[in-house]
């Protein structure tokens, strides 16, 4: 007979296989379903795509036969009622669909440049509810995979049309206060062309590929301040904080006026800045591959802070709140970006941070407060150096490069004040009584 430590034992192996054949059975129930998914979602695919080139095809063929004028309807009603859906259905990322997303983007362009009631998006402003989400949700998938192909011209052309259809071309002022804005913050959220338009890299395309011309970025700009009124706060000041840490933001405004820089930058000011333990993504991460390798976004947006923070100041914003985010960035940035050389991007960021314009505009609004101290800490105080040790380093090569970083700052603002003020102010702040 079967003694009992063989009986346990020849139980526990049979529980072993048991437990083992049960998560083998799961997996591939996992797998089969993942399966099975797979191919349902190929054929359904397979039957929209069919479906589509069949309307697409009945499409032109009715197309050829009409009159200009009658085009229009047509258009608009096969685009709302038979093409858009199928197309939502199959389009993937891949090559695949690259002819069909060239057709449907002929017809969106012909269907933004006819009058309201025969243009496809004039649903997005429609009285339904139900008309305007299907309008909005279409129209946005519709351009995304339009830029998925580098169409990033005629994206823009488009949403150009649509804010000439929700918005007063004259006064620039929307048709309907809520839902015209919220078309334009929706859009930018959805779509990401902010990145594309933007960024030196994205997910679309390789930039190196297809270079977008400087006015239709100038055109995305403009098209992005209409939409920041609706966002909340924190998807607001994000969305901002990505646009002026945008790697060519300033090559973008160097193509325009003074007059239209600041017309375009009023709509992007920061407001009050966060707390220094606040997380601020995107700029924490590091930003898209740029030519050399990775860059810190911090470091973006301090070289963009000296040309767009003297606008600001310009425009009425307050210096409390410029100096504030100054102060943000000077304790978010590497200590090493100012008390190293670094590469030649580095260097000029630094420089652009000391511009003559910001300092200038800083002593301007600080003259006569308190607020100087804040002006004199943010350029005279370095993160880690302690700057009377600095003088008597020696051959510490890093404590002279900061020592230098600091007399190129001091030396900017000599420039809007005299010697005695600059000592004055100094020996109170870093040697009070």
């Amino acid at each position: 007979g079967e003694s009992r430590a063989e009986f346990l034992q020849r139980s526990a192996k049979e529980r072993e296989d048991r437990e083992r054949k049960r998560v083998r059975d799961m997996a591939a129930t996992k797998i089969q379903a993942n399966w099975k998914r797979g191919k349902v979602r190929e054929a359904v695919c397979r039957e929209q795509r069919a479906l589509f080139d069949a309307r697409f095809n009945d499409l032109d063929q009715v197309e050829s036969r009409l009159p200009p004028d009658m085009r229009a309807p047509v258009v608009q009603k096969a685009l709302r009622d038979y093409l858009l859906r199928p197309f939502g259905l199959f389009f993937g990322r891949g090559g695949q669909d690259a002819n069909r997303v060239y057709r449907i983007a002929k017809l969106m362009e012909f269907t933004s440049q006819q009058p309201s009631p025969t243009n496809y998006f004039s649903g997005l402003i429609a009285d339904e509810e139900l008309t305007r989400m299907t309008t909005l949700i279409q129209s946005w998938k519709v351009l995304r995979a339009i830029l998925s192909m580098g169409e990033f011209v005629r994206v823009v052309k488009i949403l150009s049309r649509i804010r000439d259809l929700v918005y007063d071309p004259t006064t620039n002022q929307p048709l309907h206060a809520e839902r015209s804005p919220q078309i334009f913050a929706f859009m930018l959220r959805k779509t990401e062309i902010l990145d594309w338009a933007l960024e030196q890299s994205s997910w679309y395309v390789n930039w190196e590929d297809i270079r977008p011309p400087v006015s239709y970025q100038i055109d995305m700009l403009r098209l992005a301040s209409l939409g920041l009124g609706t966002l909340e706060a924190k998807t607001r000041r994000r969305l901002i904080l990505q646009v002026l840490s945008a790697p060519i933001l300033l090559r973008t405004l160097e193509s325009v006026t003074s007059a239209e820089v600041l017309s375009i930058l009023a709509h992007f000011r920061l407001g009050p800045p966060p707390n220094v333990e606040e997380e601020a993504p995107p700029l924490e991460e590091e930003a898209d591959e740029i030519h050399d390798g990775a860059t810190v976004r911090m470091e973006i947006f301090a070289g963009n802070a000296g040309s767009v923070f003297p606008a600001f100041l310009h425009l009425g914003e307050p210096p409390e709140e410029v100096l504030g985010w100054l102060m943000w960035l000077k304790a978010k940035l590497p200590a090493s970006f100012f008390t190293k050389p670094g590469g030649p991007k580095q260097s000029r960021w630094r420089h652009q941070l000391w511009s003559q314009q910001l300092v200038s505009r800083l002593y301007r609004a600080a003259r006569g407060t308190k607020l100087l101290d804040r002006v004199l800490s943010f350029y005279y105080e370095e993160p880690t150096v302690t700057y009377p040790d600095t003088m008597q380093a020696g051959n510490d090569w890093q404590a002279v490069v900061a020592f230098v970083c600091v007399m190129q700052g001091l030396r900017r603002l000599c420039d809007c004040c005299s010697w005695a003020q600059l000592a004055s102010r100094l020996f109170l702040h870093h040697w009070p009584s």
